[in-house]
């Protein structure tokens, strides 16, 4: 279920306090329109988030607000996107080129997501005209596995609240709580669908999804419990020295799954048993188009429009 939330300059200065002093925010990448008409950088530097959250450009040398807006709420808003129970799961327990593709899926849809969000505050403002281009500037931000205790796959989003225009100021767009529960509700219906396609077409699982729930990946069990890992504290050997925290985690996390039954082996057999049925069904609609582009169904398809012909003439003639 995503949610949408008010967030402040310092609940986002304090979530990311490592990043202070001019560092960039780990795993992130900007979205939304207003960034070709803003100079942001790539990842995100803090102190440019934290600028456009005041109303400033990101590098804090122009206001974009009018004086009676540069103080107004909510500053900004936190988009949180978890991924369904079945697929962080199959996540956590897969190999690392597994992971890779499941994470495609989960940004895919959450990319979706964010451009829907960005589509709905246009025209909010019915003062300003309708012809005029605005755009929302987003920090999206992927959760990095090195920094958690137990797997999330999830991804946070952060939208000032700047809705930008070809001409005038900048605008702020009041929000209550009904208003964004109902934007969540919308974009959460998007979320899923759009990943229950993806995994379907792309990897060829067997998604199952009921009216108003995360869809379910058939096959991954929903019940692994993951306990805090303790990769961060192991000796630094030789052996755990060639591999990352990250890799040393999914390790970790693996064997946790193994004990309760369903680990990598498990996980690694679903995923390869559906790439089989996506190469399957990619060689047979490879095939059907052969055959109908093949010289003899293009001599088919001729006689057949020579026969339309003739009989098309045959009827005018005895008409006549």
């Amino acid at each position: 279920m995503i949610t949408i939330r008010p967030i402040t300059v310092a609940q986002i200065s304090d979530r990311f306090a490592s990043s202070r002093g001019g560092g960039t925010i780990p795993n992130s990448s900007w979205s939304g329109d207003a960034r070709y008409l803003l100079p942001v950088s790539a990842p995100v530097p803090l102190r440019e988030l934290l600028c456009t959250f005041n109303g400033y450009t990101p590098d804090a040398k122009v206001s974009l607000l009018s004086p009676q807006l540069q103080n107004t709420e909510p500053q900004g808003w936190s988009i949180h996107a978890p991924a369904p129970t079945t697929l962080r799961n199959l996540w956590a327990v897969s190999g690392e080129r597994s992971r890779h593709k499941i994470e495609q899926g989960h940004q895919h849809a959450t990319s979706w997501c964010l451009y829907h969000l960005e589509r709905s505050f246009l025209d909010l403002n019915a003062s300003l005209p309708t012809s005029e281009t605005r755009g929302v500037l987003i920090a999206k931000v992927r959760e990095n596995p090195e920094m958690q205790t137990v797997p999330q796959l999830e991804t946070e989003a952060y939208m000032p609240n700047l809705h930008l225009c070809l001409k005038g100021a900048a605008q702020r767009c009041p929000m209550s709580n009904h208003e964004l529960d109902a934007k969540a509700k919308a974009l959460t219906v998007v979320y899923r669908t759009t990943l229950s396609d993806w995994l379907s077409d792309s990897m060829g699982l067997d998604v199952v999804q009921a009216v108003g729930c995360d869809p379910v990946i058939v096959g991954v069990p929903d019940t692994l419990e993951f306990k805090e890992t303790t990769a961060d504290k192991r000796p630094r050997t030789l052996a755990t020295l060639l591999r990352s925290i990250e890799s040393l985690k999914f390790e970790d996390w693996q064997g946790q799954a193994a004990g309760q039954g369903w680990g990598k082996a498990e996980a690694e057999a679903l995923v390869s048993r559906a790439a089989q049925r996506v190469s399957v069904f990619a060689a047979v609609k490879s095939s059907d188009w052969s055959i109908q582009q093949s010289p003899g169904m293009k001599m088919l398809d001729a006689l057949e429009k020579g026969a339309e012909k003739h009989e098309e003439k045959h009827t005018m003639g005895m008409s006549m």
